[in-house]
């Protein structure tokens, strides 16, 4: 039998991008006297049904996540949130943008990455400062010592094998997707409610996201051609946003023996084992300049296109004008003749502490713990178990798809090794009981 105690329930959607940083959440809930519920997004999710009441942690702010809250609500769940698709944007409306109005009356508490973030949703909807806390970005946690570290080893296999090199990250996923047709990118679009196609603002910003995205993907080709042609003792590594066809970018690269195609790779390591970072304004743009891996951002879009200012790597990253701008900084860098990191570094660093909370001590994780266990009051405890009943099993069956399960389903033994690895670094060890509920769900309770 459990012991007593509220239940968080954290369903992930990407096993690569979201377990790592549940984990590290989940020690500290832990430390609060948390039962935390984490697993395969579509076994905890319609498990709300089922599942004693709790509170759910969802990862967006938009419609999806909307609807998801309000079927949470309805069977009795609270509802948190962290709104990670935000990390790499700058500006307030557009941040705004990714929120679906009505959601403010069904979250108690909204974790903000920074200042810029928490005004933009407590100027643009009917947020209360109580349900608005400041706690930075969990991905961020693991870009700072001591967590950083973890990818040591990675980074060196990665520098063993390609020695010095120019990292190109691209972002063309509207036009590039893996569905191969902009038009299912579209549809995405319309279900997170970001775009009303009878709405004629939205039908204009749609058509200056796409014309944006073909332009980047233009000029980094062109770019990566001109570079090798020019320096071919430059390597260059490509890596393709996880959202593209990598095919366009190894076409690229068949007939230039100094450029490198990488795919289905963890970002931080390649940012930090990479000389140069390259970006058309994307998240890693910013996740390098808090790794202190020089980097820039390649912008030429033209005059009066408003996209390039909704990116925080084109504040915080010095950003070029022109594909010749762009190669004479590339190969001054490489030649140690230009110093991409003293660029208006000042300014640069202003404007990183506005977009995040990383000002004083403790991780965003630690202190999204803090906000649960210390501003939410009376979350429902129970020792009910959590468990798969027979009518859920048959929903699963049902409904579960095999690409979604391959994305998102994780098991036992990924869990352990993440708590070992921050035993490791954290220099604490955590005691913990671990029970598999099945269907990738795990329930994790602190060891008596």
């Amino acid at each position: 039998m459990p012991p007593a105690a509220p239940i968080i329930y954290m369903p992930l959607e990407s096993k690569v991008r979201e377990l790592p940083s549940r984990i590290l959440l989940s020690r500290y809930l832990l430390c609060r006297g948390f039962r935390v519920v984490l697993g395969y997004n579509q076994t905890i999710v319609s498990g709300s049904r089922w599942f004693p009441k709790g509170i759910y942690l969802i990862k967006g702010l938009n419609a999806v996540q909307r609807r998801m809250a309000a079927i949470f609500r309805e069977h009795g769940h609270r509802v948190l949130a962290i709104d990670e698709e935000t990390l790499g944007l700058s500006d307030e409306w557009f941040i705004a943008k990714n929120v679906d109005p009505e959601i403010t009356s069904l979250v108690d508490e909204v974790y903000c990455q920074g200042p810029r973030q928490r005004r933009a949703l407590a100027n643009h909807f009917n947020f209360k400062d109580q349900q608005l806390a400041l706690t930075g970005n969990s991905r961020v946690d693991f870009l700072l010592p001591p967590l950083k570290a973890i990818f040591e080893a990675e980074v060196r296999d990665i520098k063993g094998r390609h020695g010095k090199f120019v990292l190109i990250n691209t972002n063309s996923g509207s036009v590039n997707n893996l569905w191969g047709d902009p038009r299912r990118y579209l549809g995405l679009l319309v279900e997170v409610g970001w775009y009303d196609p009878d709405n004629p603002d939205d039908k204009a910003l749609v058509d200056e996201h796409l014309a944006h995205d073909r332009g980047n993907l233009e000029t980094l080709k062109s770019l990566i051609e001109l570079l090798a042609e020019r320096r071919p003792d430059i390597s260059v590594v490509v890596r393709p946003h996880p959202s593209e066809r990598s095919k366009i970018w190894q076409d690229v690269a068949i007939d230039l023996p100094s450029v490198t195609v990488v795919t289905d790779t963890n970002a931080p390591p390649w940012l930090a084992a990479a000389s140069l970072v390259v970006t058309t304004g994307c998240t890693t743009g910013l996740e390098a300049a808090l790794l202190n891996t020089p980097a820039i951002s390649v912008n030429v879009e033209p005059e009066g296109h408003r996209f390039s200012s909704f990116f925080v790597a084109n504040e915080v990253n010095p950003v070029t004008r022109s594909i010749e701008d762009s190669l004479d900084w590339i190969t001054g860098h490489w030649d140690g003749t230009v110093d991409l990191t003293s660029m208006e570094a000042e300014a640069r660093r202003n404007l990183l502490t506005d977009h995040l909370e990383i000002s004083g001590s403790g991780f965003a994780t630690a202190k999204i713990a803090a906000s649960i266990g210390d501003r939410l009051s009376g979350p429902p405890s129970t020792d009910r178990a959590v468990t798969i009943s027979d009518e859920h099993e048959a929903y699963l069956r049902g409904h579960v798809k095999r690409v979604q399960w391959d994305k998102g389903a994780f098991d036992a033994s990924e869990i352990t090794s993440w708590m070992a690895l921050f035993d490791q670094y954290l220099e604490e060890e955590s005691r913990f009981d671990l029970r598999d509920i099945s269907w990738s769900a795990f329930e994790l309770t602190a060891a008596g």
